[in-house]
């Protein structure tokens, strides 16, 4: 509903904020290490966080119990929600990982021998997209946790990646 603004850093700290007043409303603790990434539930349930303790944790925003849902070897760069029930996340060991809100039937996604920095989800066409330190994009299908295309052009690393949301 745009009422709240998230924010994450260094300081392993998570803030919200009211719109449009921006006073402070709320700290998630819990990551161990710097906070990589935020992404909110597309149904606004779940705000999930990324951070270098490897850690994909979900918070929840409608009185849900919060949730992590694994510490990973290597940290964790990104995330992205295919829908209101399923995410994916990145981590430098190349690795995309896809899991439901519940943490139960996460389905590792192979094919990047170099860091993942950067990943984006669509509902609509159920594809991911991710991004590795090479400069390389792997197009993956969701259902079948199969890389459909590689894409090339740029020099260094995929930094973001999003999808038309139309």
């Amino acid at each position: 509903d745009g009422e709240r603004l998230y924010s994450a850093g260094r300081d392993q700290v998570i803030r919200s904020w009211s719109v449009p007043d921006l006073s402070p409303l709320e700290e998630f603790l819990g990551h161990e290490k710097q906070v990589n990434a935020l992404a909110t539930s597309p149904d606004g349930a779940w705000l999930a966080s990324v951070g270098d303790d490897g850690s994909v944790r979900l918070w929840s925003l409608c009185g849900e119990q919060d949730r992590r849902l694994v510490v990973h070897p290597t940290w964790v760069s990104d995330v992205a929600w295919l829908n209101s029930q399923s995410l994916v996340s990145s981590a430098a060991d190349g690795v995309l990982s896809v899991w439901t809100v519940s943490g139960h039937g996460m389905k590792p996604l192979y094919g990047h021998v170099h860091p993942v920095i950067s990943v984006a989800a669509c509902d609509k066409s159920g594809l991911i997209a991710s991004g590795d330190r090479s400069g390389l994009i792997r197009i993956w299908d969701s259902q079948s946790g199969r890389a459909v295309e590689s894409l090339r052009g740029h020099v260094g690393p995929v930094t973001d990646l999003a999808f038309d949301p139309f």
